[in-house]
């Protein structure tokens, strides 16, 4: 091939170049080619340099040899790292135009120059031609290899998964720069091996950007988002200034979180940072993660400022709405991207039928499905199909979604089959769903979720007998449980609802069937199984910026004085200890306030919650308010803010699950009821 084109006639050079070369080059190489000389072994470099692809380059060096202008290794290692840079289209990994070139330094005496040494390394491993980088670099590792050809060699194995290899020529190097460490580390983070990867960061005798970048990927890659925080904030205190892909990933570690306020935080310290010159992928990792927290309004926000927006821009935006009440709006985003000139992608329509099935939207989910095969020409994968079976079977229509999934042209995946035996338990399809449900068995007998779910169908129809047959084969089998997913949860978008009324539902269902009384410790046993206790929340205590109590999440089971008095689900109003027409005598101060709130706080048991005050400073409490029986974990947080006023901010939430039957809401409203009559007043009617 390669010598084919260097034997070309001139007419071919030119057609090679009009196809090959982008309109910039080929202008500037037409010139040359029709004044019939090169003026300079300089311009022809200027050349190789902006060459677009490997055939190019071999048009410029033909033309240099015809006109005696001898390539020198600035010539060959730009004709090699274009070999590097290019996809090969052939069905070897080898590009013939790399021998070529390497062959011209032989002839010419360049091969052992460092530059096309690097170069031509560099090329072998973009071809996966790993046989042929270790033998070049062992003919120049003696005395011509430099810290980049020993840098380019530790990348190119941990690339091909050679990491053993790359750690022994890392250790090996005559010398290390702080890209030398990345390349190792970056090596580490990417294969999830954290541990080695931590310990080289430590090690570090410098580190910059792409340091902390890499770090904080594989932390986040590996689900390790609370330890990505913390490296985030070492990071900031140390001064370094993060690029974009160490913010992108710490934006992703706030999402997964669920962490609105680190979040936020993120945000405001990178519009600072960059000066509101954020990019597009920013942008959306930034609407994505608001979404994901809850924080809807501020994506709005983010969403409305962007001068650019891309495709994962609006999924971001459609997404996040349709996972914050949004539906409609969500699917209206559809025909606004498209008025934007953004087409939509297969991510799109996961988000839009995502819409559809959290309102039940059959019917326009059924047309958004077959609009995105015959009007956008998008095959649906295994996501698009478990979403639509999880529509039509939350909608009651379990037969139907059989034929759906009967009818589909490709190998159903076990998590469809998971989503209708879900739906047939939810609407009494006991005869459907145990069908499905075996047929998930055979298909995944080391699945224990699918006996759990032939289980608990029999239970939903009082055959006791037929769901202890099942466990005691789940237990036989000795298949593993798994860590708790849903069924369905490997296709279908899980809708975060671990709900409380599943567990209220099931207890009340469960008593009444079983017609017994639970002791003491069966109820015990019962709260370990479901954790109701929860797990204390990080972000509790007095926020720093700025000053003020946590906000609450996107679920129903919280109120807080720092929310806005727009959102009506958690906002609370601060109450006033010295109000204006109160029926006090006189004013009193802040600390007598805190010793009426505290014995309001000891004598009040809304629900016949247990009151536990767990920390308590000048301006600060916090309480615990436990349940008496299934040991249900409230957090109720009291602060008294700086300065004249006489208020007191509060909040009040749930630990466990996503609503709380207005619990924190009555909780607030007996204790201001309380504090009322010792003379205080609410800001506003509650």
């Amino acid at each position: 091939m390669g010598r084919g084109i260097l034997n070309a006639g001139p007419s071919s050079w030119i057609a090679a170049v009009a196809t090959a070369a982008p309109a910039s080059f080929r202008g500037a190489h037409a010139v040359l080619l029709t004044s019939g000389h090169l003026s300079s072994r300089a311009s022809a470099n200027s050349l190789l340099r902006a060459a677009p692809s490997p055939s190019a380059c071999a048009l410029i060096l033909r033309l240099m040899l015809l006109h005696r202008l001898r390539p020198d290794h600035i010539s060959l290692s730009f004709s090699l790292h274009s070999c590097a840079r290019a996809v090969v289209p052939t069905t070897t990994t080898r590009n013939p135009l790399t021998a070529l070139f390497r062959s011209l330094a032989l002839r010419l005496g360049h091969a052992r120059d460092v530059y096309v040494a690097n170069a031509a390394v560099s090329s072998y491993f973009a071809a996966s031609d790993v046989a042929s980088a270790d033998r070049l670099f062992a003919e120049v590792s003696d005395d011509v290899a430099d810290v980049v050809t020993w840098t380019t060699m530790v990348t190119g194995h941990a690339n091909a998964s050679n990491l053993e290899q790359a750690r022994r020529l890392f250790d090996a190097m005559p010398e290390r720069n702080v890209v030398s460490w990345n390349a190792m580390l970056g090596a580490y983070a990417s294969a999830g091996m954290l541990s080695e990867a931590r310990e080289l960061f430590d090690a570090m005798p410098e580190r910059n950007a792409a340091t902390w970048s890499s770090m904080l990927t594989g932390l986040v890659l590996s689900g390790r988002c609370g330890e990505a925080l913390r490296v985030f904030a070492d990071m900031v205190r140390g001064g370094a200034v993060p690029n974009e892909p160490a913010l992108v990933s710490v934006v992703s570690a706030c999402a997964q979180l669920r962490s609105l306020e680190h979040g936020a935080w993120v945000h405001a310290y990178a519009e600072q940072e960059l000066q509101g010159a954020m990019s597009v992928i920013l942008a959306s990792a930034i609407i994505g993660m608001y979404g994901k927290c809850g924080g809807i309004r501020s994506a709005v926000r983010v969403f409305a400022a962007m001068p650019l927006r891309n495709v994962y821009s609006w999924n971001a935006m459609i997404a996040g709405l349709a996972m914050n009440g949004g539906e409609r709006q969500a699917l209206s985003l559809l025909w606004k991207m498209q008025m934007a000139g953004i087409q939509p992608n297969d991510i799109t329509f996961i988000g839009l039928l995502s819409a559809c099935s959290h309102s039940g939207l059959v019917n326009e989910g059924r047309r958004l499905f077959d609009s995105m095969i015959e009007d956008f020409r998008i095959q649906p994968v295994q996501q698009h199909y478990g979403l639509m079976v999880d529509l039509i079977g939350r909608s009651g229509r379990v037969r139907e979604a059989m034929f759906f999934i009967k009818s589909m042209p490709v190998e159903p995946h076990p998590g469809l089959w998971g989503a209708l035996a879900s739906a047939c338990k939810m609407h009494g399809e006991v005869e459907l769903g145990e069908e499905v449900a075996k047929k998930l068995i055979e298909l995944e007998p080391r699945h224990g979720s699918r006996y759990i779910l032939l289980s608990n169908l029999y239970g939903s129809a009082n055959r006791w007998d037929d769901m202890a047959f099942v466990r005691k084969i789940l237990k036989r089998r000795k298949v593993p449980k798994g860590t708790g997913n849903a069924v369905n949860c490997d296709l279908v978008l899980v809708y975060n609802m671990v709900t409380d009324l599943t567990v209220c539902l099931f207890l009340a269902w469960f008593l009444q069937t079983r017609d017994f009384v639970l002791r003491s410790s069966e109820l015990a046993t019962l709260a370990a199984i479901f954790h109701f206790s929860g797990t204390k929340p990080s972000y509790l205590g007095v926020q720093k910026s700025p000053p003020s109590l946590a906000l609450c999440p996107a679920t129903n089971n919280c109120v807080s004085t720092s929310e806005e008095i727009s959102d009506s689900n958690h906002y609370a109003p601060p109450w006033n200890y010295n109000p204006k027409d109160g029926r006090r005598g006189k004013p009193i101060t802040k600390e007598e306030a805190m010793k009426e709130l505290i014995e309001v706080v000891t004598k009040t048991k809304p629900d016949n919650f247990t009151p536990h005050i767990v920390d308590k400073t000048d301006d600060y409490i916090r309480v615990e308010y436990g349940s008496p029986i299934f040991g249900f974990v409230d957090d109720v947080e009291f602060w008294f803010p700086p300065g004249n006023k006489p208020l007191v901010q509060y909040r009040s939430a749930s630990r466990s699950g996503f609503i709380d039957f207005n619990a924190n809401k009555k909780r607030v409203k007996e204790l201001r009821l309380a504090l009322e009559k010792k003379g205080w007043a609410s800001e506003s009617n509650f």
